[in-house]
């Protein structure tokens, strides 16, 4: 049972404090003492009534909201044309086919749902919804996972119009999680996205996860082969902190190529020796199923799962398609296929750039962006103009307009920075060619496990309860596991 302390500075209200006693809340902040006493007639009446019972009392919910969270939403849904179609993944086919019934069933059941007359999600600040244990705003899609899993999908399906709000990585206040995500959920955003499992900093993060309420269309848990997880840990390009990511004409070019990779460690070559650290960091690695556990407005024979071959290659454009239909929003461009299919792990870490030339005789600042090709947005792009022969077919050199004509218009600084870019292209590519020898594999990863039973035995156990859901839900998903059907057998 969870439990309230409510301090009241309005004695008169006493019916209010003896009724919240029993759940022990306690807030001493004004704004809320000040809401609740305003709002006394609105939360007796949603306490005592049968819903909160049956939903939250028996239940045992930790932290039953003190409005109807319902009621809170029942305007915008009036006023949403939500034309969006609930899917049922087909477990054999692993085919999305449409199954509006239970979607029909919500629009019904909110059209007999009243609105409170002065209150809803948008009149409630974070701060207030927080101790009032007011869920977050219902999204359209819940999506969980852990790192490493396939991060590009949020790109792909941004690029689609459908809005994403992100846990921040490395931000343990809970509070401020909450208000962003209220707000963002508040104006739009469709998919509310959980990758870090915040509790391993801050174990008063539970509440967030108790506040996540089931979305309008679907629960996706995105997963991959845990092998192949751990070698993208140990693998993958990062930045350090004193990389060399903005300079001028001044800079040698080799020494901010060579500052700008390195690996888990801040080794120069991928290495064994992290293995350790990532199977232990449950913050960013191998917590999915405890983090679906604490989602306990979430059922698990509702939850969708996305293995991380279906958003790679060929497969990419057709898993769109059906991310396109369920959320109502236009299919993949043409134009866009090629983001859609361009390798992410080329020029990892070595991208984006940004370099400044200055005009000392004027104090002029030109800026100029060295980044893929996909992300020229709005710049002018400068790259056959700048490099000739030399264009990659990733890198992009863009500028805005207004400052390429002045560097076109002065003869000498125009010279000075081509000839700079051409040196520093030749050095990325020369240094990206480097980077792709530095293999690191599964199989680099077994080898670990084999030498070191204590570790392989620490990771097993870790590996029983992430997967503890999809074990039960889609056992066929990790049949298919070639690396962790090996780690299995060890």
């Amino acid at each position: 049972m969870f439990y309230i302390i409510f301090v009241s500075h309005m004695p008169h209200k006493f019916h209010i404090y003896k009724i919240l006693k029993r759940f022990h809340i306690l807030t001493t902040h004004t704004p809320t003492l000040v809401f609740i006493s305003q709002h006394y007639e609105e939360i007796i009446s949603w306490i005592e009534s049968k819903e909160f019972k049956e939903q939250y009392v028996d239940k045992n919910h930790p932290y039953p909201p003190l409005l109807n969270p319902k009621r809170l939403n029942a305007k915008r849904d009036k006023e949403k044309n939500n034309n969006n179609k609930e899917t049922e993944w087909n477990k054999n086919e692993g085919e999305l086919k449409e199954c509006g019934a239970n979607l029909q069933s919500k629009e019904a059941e909110s059209k007999d749902i009243q609105p409170y007359p002065n209150l809803s999600y948008e009149s409630i600040s974070p701060e207030l919804a927080w101790d009032l244990n007011v869920p977050l705003p219902q999204s359209d899609m819940v999506k969980f996972e852990s790192h490493g899993v396939g991060s590009i999908f949020s790109n792909f399906i941004q690029k689609l119009g459908i809005s994403i709000i992100m846990l921040p990585d490395n931000l343990f206040c809970v509070i401020k999680v909450y208000k962003i995500l209220y707000n963002a959920l508040n104006n739009g955003a469709r998919v509310l996205l959980i990758r870090d499992y915040l509790p391993a900093m801050n174990q008063n993060a539970k509440k967030l996860h108790f506040l996540i309420q089931k979305p309008r269309i679907m629960i996706l848990n995105q997963v991959r082969d845990p092998i192949s997880m751990l070698k993208h840990y140990v693998g993958v390009k990062r930045r350090p902190e004193k990389a060399l990511t903005s300079f001028n004409l001044g800079h040698n070019p080799k020494e901010i190529v060579s500052s700008l990779v390195r690996y888990s460690g801040g080794y120069l070559y991928p290495s064994v020796k992290e293995i350790p650290f990532w199977v232990s960091f449950t913050y960013m690695c191998f917590h999915d199923g405890m983090l679906f556990k604490e989602m306990i407005n979430l059922t698990a024979e509702k939850v969708k799962f996305m293995d991380m071959p279906e958003i790679v290659g060929e497969r990419t454009i057709p898993t769109l398609c059906k991310f396109a239909k369920i959320f109502n929003v236009p299919p993949p461009k043409e134009e866009d296929r090629e983001f859609f299919l361009a390798k992410n792990t080329d020029f990892g870490g070595l991208l984006p750039l940004v370099m400044y030339v200055y005009d000392k005789s004027c104090d002029k600042k030109i800026t100029i962006y060295i980044i893929k090709k996909f992300y020229i947005n709005e710049l002018v792009d400068i790259s056959i103009e700048m490099l000739g022969a030399l264009k990659h077919d990733t890198i992009c050199i863009g500028i805005q307009r207004e400052n390429l004509e002045y560097l076109r218009a002065n003869g000498e600084l125009y010279t000075q920075t081509k000839s700079y870019l051409q040196e520093l292209i030749q050095e990325l590519i020369s240094q990206n060619e480097r980077e792709k020898l530095k293999k690191f594999s599964e199989k680099d990863v077994l080898e670990f496990m084999e030498k070191n039973p204590k570790i392989r035995q620490k990771f097993k156990s870790i590996l029983d309860e992430h997967l503890s859901l999809i074990k039960q839900e889609h056992p066929d998903i990790i049949e298919s596991w070639k690396y962790y059907q090996e780690f299995e057998r060890m």
